[in-house]
């Protein structure tokens, strides 16, 4: 309900996580260790700062999205997490060009979330 209202202080705290930021951990080394040794049936995670592709786990499942790609709140629309990267970047709230609705906000979707929708 907040994030309808009031979008900018969830891009706010996304810049600070925005990929690239930050490296993988030695946690993600050993998921992808394990992943490659055929011992991973799949990584669910709720972060959205990509560090599990990073890290080159293959068998990840974004629960909460990803900076891969965004989805307009409204008409659903998506688009690469690049084409709204320097609009996050400037302190400004993505806006989806496909539709006028007025909850036209550009934001990560998870892949759970959108098999659930």
């Amino acid at each position: 309900h907040y994030f309808v209202h009031n979008p900018l202080p969830f891009f706010l705290f996304a810049k600070k996580l925005y990929p690239g930021s930050f490296q993988p951990t030695p946690c993600h080394r050993f998921i992808r260790e394990l992943e490659r040794r055929g011992k991973l049936l799949r990584n669910y995670t709720q972060n959205i700062d990509t560090l599990e592709h990073a890290a080159g786990i293959e068998k990840a499942v974004q629960c909460h999205g990803s900076f891969a790609t965004a989805s307009c709140v409204a008409c659903r629309h998506q688009v690469p997490g690049d084409e709204i990267k320097a609009r996050v970047l400037a302190d400004e709230v993505p806006r989806c060009s496909k539709c006028t609705h007025e909850l036209n906000i550009l934001k990560v979707r998870g892949t759970l979330a959108a098999a659930l929708a």
